[in-house]
């Protein structure tokens, strides 16, 4: 990609491009100097280094799939035959090191690269010309994965393309555009909903038009389909909203699904046009009533939201407090692999919490904390946890404080206190402070820091420098330690286990041996490992 700019350049001033020497002009001319194409790769190797085409394509597959002992035998291969091309050595591994191996690696053949070009090209197209059906089309053909349908409901709203809940008289089987303005989530979307209920709720919708009601649907659509699974799923993930309280219809379902097993009963026994009408004249015509129930928080109507949807779409717990967070936290979404290993103060609301046993018979808690621009990964061990572990409570917003870190692939922050706040609070603050913004969206499909981070990292190399050998601790085991030496380091580690990972020298076999657990690693510790492994 560094070179898309000496490609651009080429094309608009020819008398810019330069060639490493002259017998590449006839190859890469028609590239403007840039090697693209795998075919400019092999004829390259062909005419610098008299290569045949066989052993080039062994030199293009070496590199393409980095086999590092087939790459150093084809190179030396390259540099002999250009030097007996009567090239001089230095220039051959210059040519190898800077036109070779960067682009045999990455280049496709002609043919793939213009299929590549021609669709990327036309998806360009429609993206400018077509924006809302075309993130309709990629919404939908990535529909059945969350993580893809998340970054793509991010994309919309970066273009002003508002994607809305699902609605019983909207939605169709996917995503779809309404009045060419707006993205409605398809109730295939809902989590727990059969494809055969959605087609049939459609079919009743399409055959009468829309539904003006709770009860006009519960007399179109067959009863059999309306039951509490159904009612509460379309309920919570929005799809009644024009209907009434989301919690009120979820709560209700038993007597919606009374309610349309009798009045399709009835039609279907041909007493509906007598007795409504006799009905109708006395008003006292059967209707559907709904009791009262205690309406939920905003916090629990999202929550229910994100459990059928897999992610918040309406709104976010924290919507507007974006400004004000930025203030006194770091925004998980704006954490940097430059802060490994620096204490962090993250605040968000808190899930998916597990607790896990250690080898030493010990405990900890694993667990995602989601603000309004990223989630990450966290973990409190046993320590931190006796004395803040009452604040780790499912869906409550907690402020912590840790160590950001990575291990294994995974970012995560290892947390050493935890507080519940109140949100109630934050926003009046926040107003107090003008840093409260409710018009803000840019809560809508928050993502892990991993994929945020590591779609920087293919775009500005930002983790290319960051080396994950600190995290090995290394301890030397001398040749003739006692066996209860060796006993209370085990001891000692297993009672201080946590993230760092432990790596023994052991002299006198001469041989290294990686332990199965991490540690909680301190200068205290240091000291004592130290002491144990000195007698």
């Amino acid at each position: 990609m560094k070179f898309i700019p000496d490609y651009i350049k080429g094309k608009h001033d020819p008398g810019s491009v330069h060639y490493l020497h002259d017998s590449f002009k006839s190859i890469l001319e028609p590239t403007y100097g840039v090697a693209v194409y795998q075919e400019q790769i092999l004829q390259l190797a062909r005419d610098f280094a008299g290569f045949t085409l066989g052993e080039a394509d062994i030199l293009r597959k070496a590199v393409g799939k980095k086999i590092a002992s087939l790459l150093t035998e084809q190179r030396q291969k390259f540099i002999d035959g250009a030097v007996k091309n009567g090239h001089k050595k230095k220039f051959a591994e210059e040519v190898f090191d800077k036109v070779i191996e960067p682009f045999a690696g990455y280049g496709f053949n002609k043919a793939h690269a213009v299929c590549y070009g021609l669709i990327a090209y036309q998806t360009a197209y429609l993206k400018a010309h077509f924006p809302i059906e075309f993130m309709t089309a990629l919404l939908c053909s990535d529909a059945a994965n969350t993580d893809r349908v998340v970054l793509e409901i991010k994309e919309c709203v970066e273009m002003k393309i508002d994607v809305l809940p699902p609605s019983i008289n909207e939605s169709c089987v996917n995503f779809t555009v309404v009045e060419g303005k707006t993205i409605r989530f398809g109730l295939m979307a809902i989590k727990g909903v059969g494809e055969g209920s959605i087609m049939e709720i459609i079919a009743a919708r399409d055959k009468g038009g829309k539904f003006k009601n709770i009860e006009d649907m519960a007399k179109r659509v067959p009863a059999q389909l309306l039951n509490k699974k159904l009612i509460q799923a379309l309920a919570h993930s929005g799809a009644f909203d024009e209907f009434g309280d989301r919690n009120q219809i979820a709560e209700n379902f038993d007597e919606i699904s009374k309610f349309a097993k009798h009045a399709q009963e009835t039609h279907a026994e041909g007493q509906t046009d007598i007795f409504g009408m006799m009905m109708e004249d006395e008003n006292i015509a059967w209707q559907l009533k709904l009791r009262s129930v205690e309406k939920l928080s905003n916090m629990q109507k999202l929550r229910l939201e994100k459990s059928y949807l897999g992610m918040y779409v309406s709104g976010h717990p924290l919507r507007g407090l974006k400004k004000y967070l930025k203030k006194k936290t770091n925004l998980i979404g704006d954490l940097k692999p430059v802060q490994i290993g620096k204490q962090v103060k993250i605040l968000g609301t808190i899930g998916n919490l597990k607790r896990i046993t250690t080898k030493n018979g010990g405990y900890m808690m694993t667990f995602v904390v989601e603000d309004i621009t990223g989630k990450v990964n966290a973990i409190m061990f046993m320590k931190p946890l006796l004395k803040f572990g009452s604040a780790l409570v499912e869906d409550k917003i907690i402020g912590l404080t840790g160590k950001f870190d990575h291990r294994r692939g995974q970012y995560q922050v290892l947390c050493d206190t935890a507080k519940i706040l109140s949100l109630e609070t934050m926003v009046k603050n926040a107003k107090d402070d003008k840093l409260y913004d409710p018009n803000d969206r840019s809560d809508i499909a928050v993502r892990f820091v991993d994929d945020i981070l590591a779609e920087e990292s293919e775009n500005e190399n930002v983790i290319e420098d960051f080396d994950l050998g600190k995290d090995i601790f290394t301890i030397e085991i001398p040749a003739g330690l006692k066996s209860d030496s060796l006993k209370n380091l085990k001891n000692l580690l297993q009672g201080h286990a946590g993230q760092t990972g432990v790596e023994l020298h052991l002299h006198s076999i001469r041989k290294k041996v990686k332990l199965p657990f991490g540690i909680d690693l301190n200068e205290e510790l240091k000291h004592q490992i130290e002491k144990i492994t000195k007698h």
